[in-house]
């Protein structure tokens, strides 16, 4: 396995639990702007986000993010989605 895959496992591992947390507990995390609630993935990888919405039944994934980069880029694709009406 070269070192490019591992890392992948990795992130895709972090990713995968960060998944699992939300579901877990879902109102853990604070709500932000437009009721964006945000959860940062574990180390190494800190830097990325998942963002999400919550829905009465599921939560709803609308982004991942990196803190550095253009970190709130999807709020514009957002559209009625920040509306509770829509969920």
């Amino acid at each position: 396995m070269n070192a490019g895959s591992k890392v992948t496992q990795q992130f895709e591992q972090c990713f995968y639990e960060s998944l699992k947390s939300i579901q877990a507990a879902p109102l853990l995390y604070r709500q932000r702007e437009n009721g964006i609630r945000r959860v940062n993935l574990e180390a190494p990888f800190t830097e990325w986000y998942i963002a999400y919405l919550l829905d009465t039944a599921v939560p709803l994934v609308v982004a991942l993010g990196h803190a550095k980069r253009m970190p709130h880029y999807f709020l514009n694709r957002l559209g009625d989605a920040g509306n509770p009406e829509w969920l």
